[in-house]
């Protein structure tokens, strides 16, 4: 690497071709990873919560729109009907 000093001192550094690196696949990976860190974290945060919730009465969970199925697993209650079954 070469260094010029202009009187003004005002640099510039060159550097050779082959030092210069692509910025587009490092931010592509960086926003990769940042939403994949994103998504690890919001399925750790679920499960502690279903965890969480799966120690709660029956009647505390119908107050919150939930209920029991027969093998102990939460279900979501939507209008009345079952949304979708959560597991825990």
């Amino acid at each position: 690497m070469s260094v010029t000093f202009a009187h003004n001192a005002d640099y510039r550094i060159t550097t050779p071709g082959s030092a210069r690196l692509p910025t587009v696949p490092v931010d592509l990976f960086c926003a990769v990873v940042i939403g994949q860190a994103a998504q690890l974290f919001a399925s750790v945060r679920r499960r502690w919560t279903m965890r969480h919730i799966a120690r709660f009465s029956t009647h505390r969970l119908q107050d919150i729109g939930f209920e029991r199925d027969w093998d102990g697993s939460l279900m979501q209650i939507s209008n009345g009907r079952v949304a979708g079954h959560l597991e825990h």
